[in-house]
């Protein structure tokens, strides 16, 4: 069986609760063989901007470099993308911002445009992990967001398996945590940043949701290798690559 690769995105712009639920996800989902793992946090990056919606991406597209519109040195959405293009499977984590996911988070989902191209991320597995300060925080429409993000990629999205963590799954669509249990732990108080440690809930949905992510691409990647290319609908890799094609042809890629 051939290896398949994991990779782990944190959508916060700190290091903290939202880092160590999409870790406790890649640990998991490196615990079934042949399961390789990466993994980035906004934290780390620059994010320069949003969508510029120019269109060039589609006009010149490339892999190398898929979004045109900001310069590498002072910007990491292509270091992001090219990740989850060479990836299996996907797992985003975010925390809730008014119900739905921080602003360079947005960016990022915005300006992935340029890897729809070809549909570079389609049969992907894609799972979503939120926390977020209160028990009904936002967890749902947040990893929705993700989910629809996924879905117009046309990933195939998985939430955290038939195992249940002991006392709760914590939520269906994906893994939903909060930073402290039983009552939330705020930004002034000790120990904030690794409060989600204390909800036993959510760090067992992570770990489930590692898991499945990983089971289910494991179980996609068979399935398309077991197939010729003349049983299928489309094609294994890119789909519509006549724009790449195009742009080769013109020496723009």
């Amino acid at each position: 069986m051939s290896k398949v690769k994991i990779f782990g995105l944190s959508g916060s712009i700190r290091h903290g609760n939202t880092e160590i639920l999409v870790k406790e996800a890649l640990k998991a989902a490196a615990e079934l063989p042949n399961v390789e793992t990466e993994y980035m946090a906004l934290a780390d990056l620059n994010i320069a901007g949003g969508c510029t919606a120019r269109y060039t991406c589609w006009r010149k597209p490339s892999l190398e470099h898929p979004c045109r519109d900001y310069k590498e040195d002072r910007d990491d959405v292509n270091r992001i993308l090219r990740a989850m293009v060479s990836a299996d499977g996907i797992i985003v984590g975010v925390p809730v911002y008014w119900g739905s996911v921080p602003a360079q988070m947005k960016c990022v989902i915005d300006r992935s445009m340029s890897v729809e191209a070809g549909f570079l991320l389609r049969n992907k597995v894609g799972g979503g992990i939120a926390v977020a300060a209160e028990r009904h925080g936002g967890h749902e429409l947040a990893i929705e967001t993700l989910h629809r993000w996924f879905l117009v990629h046309d990933m195939i999205i998985c939430g955290v398996g038939p195992a249940r963590p002991t006392t709760s799954i914590g939520g269906h669509q994906g893994a939903m945590a909060v930073q402290g249990f039983p009552y939330p732990v705020h930004s002034d108080e000790p120990g904030e940043s690794e409060a989600v440690l204390q909800d036993d809930i959510g760090m067992g949905a992570a770990r489930c949701l590692g898991r499945r992510v990983a089971e289910l691409t494991k179980i996609v990647k068979a399935g398309l290798d077991s197939f010729s290319e003349s049983e299928l609908a489309w094609p294994k890799g890119r789909v519509g690559s006549e724009v790449f094609d195009r742009a080769e042809e013109r020496g723009t890629s």
